[in-house]
């Protein structure tokens, strides 16, 4: 499986995602003009034309075999500095009265603008072909952390807080408790219009429409408040990756559906501590850091890529828009730096991981395959030690969203 920036040609397939995604992913509303938008703003970011402000970065998953988009996942690399972010912060308020002998506290919903600036992750959606083989391969899981080898080769692009807002509850038809509840009365039109709106950019109503003071939760039907900070059932497993990699609820709501924000610090993501740069021929002083314990090693899911600046300090070419990630495992990588050194594996890893160019240019300096300088980093943790992905046993890998 590669991961690589989505591309003009796209389109098409970017459609079928998104029409299938249904209500609640506000970042890739099904609308074919503002997706063509998004990939446009997407190549023009990886080629260094958009500014810190609207730079956008969106990822294709594809089969190395057919040639197929299975699933986008995005980074923005800031919120709120071009138009204004909105969310609700949850909090209490304290009321009290010695003489009665009161003390009430009550949660309390504040409209808030806290994330201005910092780097969100989004626009993460699976083929549903890959839905029902999630099993069997990481495709979500894949796709979700290929983002951190970004932000980690990247770094000094991006805010140092790092979040996601995730998929809050409705049913099937678009149905929305909290939404019903609160937005409703101020919008005047249903959930899956306002989340519509939201998400083609057209937000000016909310700064219009929306109640500028505390709202108390008390008011909100029971229904409404078991959705706040609560996620869509499609959506959990896409939260415990998160929260595996180290981010956790920071108390900010979105103001549609009351789907919870999640935020770590961009060092302290586990997936960006473990990553290790080193070329393949120094594959043995990184390896206890791509091992797992008792896992066999064909059975450890191993993300590679080209590491930007090492590449850059050898005189080759590499731009943003080169950045790719492969899929591979530890016994393939063992292979390779073996004696006789696995040509067929080599090729499998490096002909779609290594633009065109980069390879000739490697091949003009006399750069040799094992010396190239990569970004390694593990899947964690393991399905019942299969292909680098562990699931709850209660929850199943069906769909993800954030």
């Amino acid at each position: 499986m590669l991961i690589r920036p989505i591309q003009m040609d796209d389109l098409d397939e970017m459609v079928e995602l998104a029409t299938a995604a249904g209500i609640g992913v506000t970042s890739l509303p099904s609308d074919r003009a503002r997706l063509l938008q998004r990939i446009a703003t997407s190549v023009d970011s990886f080629a260094g034309k958009r500014s810190h402000a609207d730079a956008d970065y969106l990822f294709a998953l594809q089969d190395a075999d057919k040639q197929h988009m299975l699933g986008v996942c995005g980074v923005k690399a800031s919120v709120g500095l071009d138009e204004v972010w909105y969310n609700y912060r949850v909090s209490q308020t304290v009321t009290a009265s010695k003489e009665m002998h009161l003390h009430k506290r009550m949660q309390t919903l504040h409209l808030s603008n806290d994330m201005t600036g910092a780097t969100e992750i989004c626009s993460l959606l699976l083929h549903p072909d890959c839905r029902k083989s999630a099993r069997r391969r990481p495709y979500g899981s894949f796709l979700s952390k290929c983002r951190f080898l970004f932000l980690a080769a990247y770094a000094e692009q991006f805010d140092s807080r790092v979040f996601a807002e995730m998929r809050g509850q409705s049913d099937d038809d678009g149905h929305s408790p909290f939404w019903e509840a609160l937005g409703e009365h101020f919008f005047h039109f249903e959930f899956p219009q306002a989340d519509y709106l939201s998400g083609t950019g057209n937000k000016a109503f909310i700064a219009e429409l929306m109640p500028r003071h505390p709202i108390y939760t008390v008011f909100l039907n029971e229904a409404a408040r078991d959705c706040i900070a609560q996620v869509h059932r499609d959506t959990l497993p896409a939260l415990r990756m998160l929260e595996a990699e180290g981010f956790r609820k920071n108390n900010m709501i979105d103001i549609f559906d009351g789907g919870p924000c999640v935020e770590v610090e961009l060092a302290s993501i586990a997936a960006v501590e473990r990553t290790q740069v080193a070329t393949l021929r120094e594959l043995a002083t990184v390896r206890p850091y791509l091992e797992l314990p008792a896992t066999d090693a064909a059975e450890t899911a191993v993300m590679v890529a080209p590491d930007p600046s090492a590449i850059r300090a050898l005189d080759l070419p590499f731009a943003m828009a080169d950045f790719r990630v492969r899929l591979t495992d530890l016994a393939t990588l063992d292979a390779m730096t073996g004696a006789e050194g696995d040509k067929a594996a080599h090729d499998g890893l490096f002909d779609m991981l290594l633009s065109a160019e980069l390879q000739a240019a490697a091949a003009s300096i006399s750069l040799h395959w094992l010396d190239m300088p990569l970004l390694m980093t593990r899947l964690k943790p393991v399905l019942n030690s299969r292909h680098g992905i562990q699931l709850d046993r209660n929850t199943h890998l069906e769909q993800v969203d954030d």
